[in-house]
């Protein structure tokens, strides 16, 4: 069995007791932030389609942010054979990938050879749903911060005197900020904050193992700063 029609575009997708199609997820955080059709992301990950860049980008970022919260742990992939069967664990070392949209646009692989690209794909990729609905909810937390916040213009303001985390340290190592702690600081969900990076608005983060990314304190601070 092929992918011979996009898994963003099938009427009756496969399913998984207690997971969602890969397709399905991505699908759903899409249109959660970005508010995108399915057709407009199967759009996005097929390289020779017609496309809105703006879209493409959105599209792009999510599977980049998907694939990261995959690659560490975060949300648990499974592969169940085309067909049906038992679903099988994939191990978070297979999405050790430079650029994760195509695996995003297949939902679907030969665990066998994970990293082959012109290998035909036997199994669909599906999610944990508890897994990824935690995630959701964490991320609609911070895309809509507390009402005194501003969430996509620039960085949180209240009311009252600063806090001290606006000026860079002076005098000590830097620190490294986790994605969370950002949010709460600049106000500005995830998304925002990687389309920024990626626009070159934002400081860059540093991979650590895993693929965890921090941000140096002093970047963020100046950052803060800067932006006021």
């Amino acid at each position: 069995m092929t992918c011979n029609t996009s898994p963003y575009l099938l009427a009756e997708p496969p399913t998984s007791t207690g997971r969602a199609l890969l397709a399905r997820a991505v699908s759903h955080w899409c249109g959660l932030h970005f508010g995108h059709s399915p057709e407009e992301i199967a759009a996005a990950l097929d390289p020779a389609a017609a496309c809105d860049p703006e879209v493409r980008k959105d599209v792009g970022l999510a599977s980049r942010l998907l694939g990261e919260l995959i690659g560490c742990g975060e949300l648990r992939t499974y592969a169940r054979p085309f067909g049906g069967g038992s679903p099988e664990t994939l191990p978070a070392s297979h999405w050790e990938l430079d650029d994760f949209r195509s695996r995003m646009a297949l939902s679907a692989l030969d665990p066998k050879r994970p990293f082959d690209g012109d290998a035909d794909p036997t199994h669909w990729i599906f999610v944990s749903l508890e897994d990824f609905n935690r995630l959701a909810e964490q991320s609609c937390e911070e895309f809509l911060p507390p009402e005194d916040e501003v969430s996509d213009v620039g960085p949180a303001r209240h009311t009252g005197a600063a806090p001290a985390s606006t000026a860079p340290p002076s005098g000590a190592d830097d620190r490294h900020v986790r994605l969370p702690e950002l949010v709460r600081r600049t106000g500005m969900s995830r998304s925002t904050i990687y389309r920024r990076i990626s626009e070159d608005r934002f400081p860059q983060s540093l991979p650590l193992d895993g693929n965890i990314s921090v941000w140096r304190e002093s970047e963020v601070a100046a950052w803060l700063a800067d932006a006021r």
